[in-house]
């Protein structure tokens, strides 16, 4: 992939704050109109096409091997991400009404990690100007659960070959389309499948990587928005910096985090109660400041942690809009520590209450790569007696980076297990898929080929586009 492609450090920064990243395929127009044609052609005489959109179409895949469609993907989701099977044709005629602000399904019913770890590309393969119902955003809430009004939504207006790259967890809708135009909209999803080891974006002065605070935006922000920077650096940049103070209040203070001792105390008490603020910003600033501070604050996170895993899996599941039972804000400050608080976690996969086992996985899928002396207690959560515990080990075993043939081994086993799941999630098979999803992601040994053939032709469609992907990694390998 060619360097000029890549995004640059204030591209970088812009996505981590705003959950957005527009550019403009350098296709001809007539290969957008062709590809608008055949769309509308397609839907007329067959209805919408689902996730069979490229293979109906084939041409689409242009637009993402595009180098400067290529290029932003990369530098967001590193050099071997792949595309998700999944994906829709929005079909908008004249009339058609606004959508509700929303967050799209999360996939496989797994926790909304902030880390970016999945994207979604939006493609106009038409012009679409504001009065043509165009998808809206609002920037910067890819980091929230609860819809905040006061963000003012953003039309994602352009000409053809426009394409918009989302963090997957952004609030967006399509508006209300007043022409006499039909608007489409091609969805498209990305995943990364290795966590980050260094910058995949073109890095300005590499012995300053720090995270450039501006005063323009609200200092309860800027840690997430720090710590998100910092992951996207990658675990072979092990500088170490000093954070602000972020108070309950959310002002900032320049007095040091870790000295003296009573300092640590007050901060503590003070940020003990504000992660129970109503206000989600404050408990998510509280919870990654509770980060900054390290190890002395797990056992601060922890007692949140037990109290949020029961109250909320509860909450969760009565919510039945397929949130995962372990979405719970502490994971994120769990994660903020990181591999500090990786013992405890290996410690509540014991515990007797199956919402603790589960929120335990998760947050050790959710903290990634230096939680991968987890991977050996993450495969006995793997034969739970918890749907929810299994699910979330299956999916977290695919960010801890262990390769080893004991993992392998047991994530192709679960591929055996068809106990019944509830119906909760869109899928018929969200064990077997998470535990696909990881095998891919581990990078398959030619041990695994056979299970990967044979999976290949399962009756599950995404476990058959998993195989396809671990086949093919396997052949890069």
């Amino acid at each position: 992939m060619e360097k000029k492609f890549l995004l640059n450090d204030q591209e970088m920064r812009k996505f981590i704050i705003n959950g957005y990243h527009v550019v403009k395929t350098s296709l001809p127009l007539s290969f957008h109109q062709k590809v608008h044609r055949q769309t509308l052609d397609l839907i007329r005489n067959e209805g919408p096409p689902g996730n069979n959109l490229l293979p109906k179409i084939p041409i689409l895949a242009d637009v993402f091997t595009d180098p400067v469609v290529a290029g932003a993907l990369a530098s967001i989701l590193g050099f071997n991400y792949v595309m998700h099977p999944h994906r829709a044709c929005h079909y908008h005629p004249p009339q058609s009404q606004e959508q509700a602000w929303h967050k799209d399904y999360p996939v496989g019913g797994n926790l909304r990690c902030h880390r970016g770890r999945m994207a979604m590309a939006f493609y106009y393969p038409q012009d679409v100007s504001g009065n043509m119902g165009p998808t809206a955003i609002q920037p910067g809430t890819q980091y929230y659960q609860q819809y905040n009004q006061m963000v003012e939504g953003l039309p994602l207006c352009g000409e053809a070959g426009t394409v918009t790259i989302v963090h997957y967890d952004l609030w967006h809708k399509a508006t209300e389309n007043r022409s006499k135009k039909t608007r489409l909209m091609l969805k498209f999803l990305f995943c990364r499948m290795e966590e980050p080891q260094q910058p995949s974006w073109n890095t300005g002065n590499t012995d300053d990587l720090g995270w450039e605070s501006s005063s323009s935006f609200p200092s309860q922000y800027q840690l997430v928005w720090q710590h998100i920077w910092q992951w996207y650096l990658g675990q072979n940049n092990k500088k170490k910096r000093t954070n602000p103070l972020i108070n309950a209040s959310g002002k900032k203070s320049n007095e040091p985090l870790f000295d003296p001792k009573s300092k640590i105390e007050e901060t503590m008490e003070m940020l003990d109660q504000a992660v129970y603020n109503q206000d989600e910003s404050t408990r998510l600033s509280s919870l990654y400041t509770l980060g900054t501070v390290g190890a002395s604050a797990i056992p601060k996170l922890m007692e949140r942690f037990r109290e949020e895993s029961k109250t909320e899996s509860i909450r969760n599941l009565e919510r039945a809009d397929f949130t995962n039972p372990s979405q719970i804000d502490t994971v994120y400050g769990l994660a903020a520590v990181g591999k500090p608080a990786v013992p405890v976690l290996i410690e509540a996969l014991d515990d007797p209450d199956w919402w603790i086992r589960a929120a335990a996985c998760s947050s050790l899928g959710c903290i990634g790569q230096v939680a991968d002396s987890a991977a050996p207690h993450l495969l006995k959560a793997l034969n739970d007696d918890s749907e929810w515990v299994r699910r979330n080990a299956a999916d977290a075993l695919g960010n801890t980076g262990d390769t080893s043939p004991m993992i392998e081994d047991a994530l192709i086993k679960a591929l055996d297990d068809k106990r019944k799941t509830s119906p909760w999630s869109l899928s018929d098979s969200p064990l077997r898929e998470n535990a696909i999803a990881s095998l891919a992601k581990v990078r398959p040994s030619p041990a695994a080929i056979f299970k990967l053939r044979e999976a290949s032709e399962d009756e599950n469609e995404y476990i058959r586009a998993w195989a396809l992907v671990g086949l093919s990694r396997m052949r890069e390998a």
